[in-house]
């Protein structure tokens, strides 16, 4: 297991035989996480993930982990979002309708929310696997869905851009180019 920290944008650190590290994470901070796998990634981001039990058929605590991971931070991320466009004078929540309201404000990993289309300007933050083809309900039509997704450990460490979180940066198999 290999995995660097860094808090300085200028600096790319390479492995011991000086090739780039394969993954990167830069988070909205400005810190940067370099490692081997995504697994090492997903290790820095949720306490306990790499002695999760991988050999159970039927449950899968890993994804379990991803999943109440990333709803925690998709629901900072929507209440975030919410509160932005307070302040901006963009959302007057007495307008805003009951359905709305539950569908902005209802936890991102509680019972899913069936409705045909997000027609708000809101931004609205809904898990994948909530709908098909991980389901048979239907995903809402809408500009204003962002779409976040725990099922792998890529899906996961993707979602974590479109919430403002990180983003990550994977090298391309054979190629040890500056990132």
């Amino acid at each position: 297991m290999t995995f660097v920290i860094s808090t300085d944008p200028t600096e790319i650190p390479s492995r011991s035989d000086g090739t780039p590290y394969p993954a990167t994470l830069l988070a909205s901070s400005g810190s940067a996480l370099f490692a081997d796998t995504l697994t090492e990634l997903v290790e820095q981001i949720i306490p306990g993930y790499g002695s999760l039990p991988t050999d159970d058929p039927i449950e899968d605590p890993s994804l379990e982990a991803r999943l109440t991971s990333l709803a925690s931070f998709a629901n900072t991320a929507q209440a975030g979002a919410v509160a932005a466009l307070q302040e901006s004078d963009g959302f007057d929540i007495s307008a805003v309708g009951e359905d709305a309201l539950t569908a902005l404000f209802s936890p991102k990993d509680g019972p899913v929310l069936e409705f045909e289309r997000w027609d708000s300007g809101i931004p609205l933050i809904l898990f994948a696997t909530n709908y098909a083809p991980y389901t048979p309900v239907a995903p809402p039509l809408g500009e204003a869905v962002v779409w976040v997704n725990a099922h792998t450990e890529l899906d996961f460490l993707n979602s974590l851009e479109p919430l403002g979180i990180a983003e990550l940066h994977l090298l391309a198999d054979g190629d040890d180019s500056e990132r």
